[in-house]
């Protein structure tokens, strides 16, 4: 996301440039500054999915963390299949898992801007388009915070990567294992976040976001759902509240300045999220537990040579 104050670094210089001078408050739907203003053809109105949905297999996570502690190589851990582990009450709770592992999965508002631009001016394929920039910018949900932000929307199949840290700083997520002694490792990460583009250079320009419902997602829970998205969607994430307004205008700026508005915003409403752990109790309580010790004993799962009946099992016998 790029506010209209934040450092140019975020995206391509032309592309900020092009924004900065075309943030007036003009409300015309066009402004003609030399030549043809571009021409928004189509803006995709079914943009919001309040139900989209992610599953993530943390499984390797899980054994790149418990391995160093128990000193054993990865494959020595291992999990059972179960309903995982929740935080809120019954802790039981959670969806049956496929087979052994630790899966997560949650439900989240997905929205996804699609706008078809062309341009008069623009030379026939191969040659360069003239069209400069094409953004979707909306207020803050908050009314108290007087602040408008700007999306560039991108016509590259998804070809542009940014990099966003993940959002869980008590897991690595980058996993890999030495494979002469087997032992593994995770280190914290850097997804690659895409703009959801389905075909580069056919006019059509896209970007995905995905807004989670911090009031439903206590923490841990919603920085494990935004690294899930991030891993399986390439969605940029934002955190959002329940009954948040997001308010889209949508403008085309061609290499000349002209600006065109399209004459209706996109308006999202904001729902609940879900997020769950399903598979191996003991794992999936460690994994949010902010105290496992206490919460996490008796729990099936988490077997190794050193606690073949499990190590929750083994927290549990004190």
């Amino acid at each position: 996301m790029m506010n209209r104050t934040i450092p140019a670094s975020i995206f391509v210089m032309v592309a900020i440039a092009s924004l900065s001078c075309s943030k007036t408050q003009d409300t015309a739907p066009e402004r003609r500054v030399f030549g043809d203003p571009p021409v928004i053809e189509t803006v995709e109105p079914n943009f919001f999915d309040s139900q989209g949905h992610v599953e993530c297999d943390f499984s390797e996570i899980m054994q790149g963390y418990f391995s160093p502690f128990f000193g054993v190589p990865c494959s020595d851990v291992t999990f059972v299949a179960g309903n995982g582990w929740q935080l809120a009450e019954p802790h039981d709770s959670g969806p049956l898992s496929p087979g052994p592992g630790v899966f997560i999965e949650g439900q989240f508002g997905e929205i996804t801007l699609k706008v078809k631009v062309s341009d008069p001016n623009s030379p026939p394929p191969p040659g360069q388009t003239n069209i400069l920039l094409v953004s979707a910018s909306y207020p803050d949900p908050d009314p108290a915070n007087k602040t408008e932000s700007s999306l560039v929307l991108f016509d590259d199949g998804s070809f542009n990567k940014f990099k966003f840290p993940q959002k869980i700083t008590t897991f690595g997520e980058a996993c890999s294992t030495d494979v002469v002694t087997g032992a593994c490792v995770c280190a914290g990460t850097k997804f690659d976040v895409v703009s959801g583009d389905q075909t580069g250079a056919d006019g059509t320009f896209t970007r995905k976001l995905a807004l989670p419902d911090k009031r439903s997602l206590p923490p841990p829970a919603d920085g494990f759902l935004q690294d899930c998205i991030m891993r399986s969607t390439g969605d940029t994430p934002i955190l959002a509240s329940q009954g948040d307004v997001y308010d889209f205008k949508i403008e085309a700026v061609d290499r000349q300045g002209n600006l065109t508005t399209w004459p209706t915003r996109l308006k999202a409403v904001i729902g609940t999220s879900n997020f769950a752990c399903s598979g191996d109790p003991c794992a999936c309580c460690f994994l949010q537990s902010n105290d496992p010790i206490s919460q996490c004993k008796n729990l099936e799962g988490v077997l190794s040579p050193l606690f073949p009946d499990g190590y929750c099992k083994f927290l549990g016998s004190f």
